[in-house]
């Protein structure tokens, strides 16, 4: 089963750290001196592009964009007419691009600025000589690439790379015996089970004693929002989701305890007042989702299950239809006090 468990976590990391960096689109020269005819949008990407074209989803404009002479990739504009290109990028190809690099050059001596993505970009002095020229972005999804380079005023363009950022490796989550899932329940036998994890990350917890508290760290136990007695126990919690976490809140001030070990394998023990626990993996980068599992207790020797009450918690009833009754009446009621439930007539 072991196997099986890291089989699973190895195929999740792949998928979490794709490759990540740049990618480029080359585009084709004519095989001698400038083409006369333009692209069309209809067939810029199979004829105007060399390679990249796995990170092309079509393209939407094509005007006054011609082959340029060997080796100068495309020519843009013409003495009279405005050269337009976008490119449309397949969806795997669209990141927080905080970039684009282009390589172009000036078709003549005139001076020109041309724009990419709404921005301006001054060429130098230099008359067919490609340069590299950066236009910094804001880190937000790039779904196209648009040039536009002014009449009259024309430019080659050879090839353009998409800069991004390394992505988030968020960790696989935990894997527990028996591939308990979070929200379910995991026996635990002698105090101690066995959790699964990435090779490198590290393995916290956090304990749940229920409203009894840890015996080697007393604690007081959170105030209690009061519950409108009128609705379900479901309606009455806070709408919305909790904010993620990060690696800075996990830590022993927010009552996490880190596993001890390294391998693939930790054994994390617990004491038997343990009525739940929360897990997760932690890289340098990202919190792994977590895993929250009740906990039921299991003695080898006796067989016996354990199971801790606390005598002195708040009972609180339900009606049979789940909704929570502040004064119960004389009727059939569902009462709990801490970790026990149970049926109860009031007469």
């Amino acid at each position: 089963m072991k196997k099986q468990l890291l089989t699973m976590l190895v195929a999740v990391g792949a998928l979490l750290t794709a490759s990540a960096g740049s990618f480029t689109i080359k585009f084709k020269s004519a095989s001698g001196s400038d083409s006369s005819t333009s692209f069309t949008s209809s067939n810029f990407v199979s004829n105007g592009v060399e390679s990249g074209k796995e990170y092309i989803n079509g393209c939407s404009l094509a005007e006054n964009v011609y082959a340029g002479a060997s080796g100068f990739g495309l020519k843009m504009a013409s003495s009279k007419k405005d050269g337009k290109v976008t490119l449309k990028l397949r969806e795997s190809a669209q990141f927080n691009a905080t970039s684009i690099v282009i390589k172009a050059t000036r078709y003549n001596d005139k001076g020109v600025d041309f724009t990419v993505n709404g921005n301006t970009v001054a060429l130098s002095e230099n008359t067919k000589v490609l340069e590299d020229y950066t236009v910094e972005l804001d880190g937000s999804i790039l779904e196209n690439i648009s040039l536009v380079c002014p009449s009259g005023k024309q430019i080659y363009v050879s090839e353009i790379t998409v800069n991004y950022p390394d992505p988030v490796v968020v960790p696989a989550a935990p894997i527990l015996d028996e591939y308990v899932q979070s929200g379910q329940t995991l026996t635990v036998t002698d105090g101690s089970f066995n959790v699964s994890v990435e090779d490198g990350v590290a393995l916290w917890y956090r304990p749940d004693y229920g409203t009894t508290v840890n015996p080697e760290e007393p604690v007081t136990p959170a105030p209690v929002d009061p519950v409108d007695p009128n609705q379900p126990a479901e309606a009455a919690q806070a709408e919305g989701e909790a904010p993620a976490l990060t690696p800075a809140d996990i830590n022993e001030a927010n009552g996490w305890i880190l596993a001890d070990g390294s391998g693939p394998v930790r054994t994390i023990k617990i004491a038997t007042s343990v009525v739940g626990i929360e897990l997760v993996c932690v890289n340098d980068q990202a919190v792994s989702p977590v895993v929250n599992v009740s906990i039921k207790h299991h003695n080898s020797t006796t067989g016996i299950a354990a199971t801790t009450i606390n005598t002195n918690a708040p009972v609180e009833y339900y009606t049979i239809a789940g909704i929570r009754v502040a004064n119960p009446t004389p009727g059939l009621y569902i009462r709990r006090q801490s970790t026990n439930v149970e049926k109860i007539v009031i007469r």
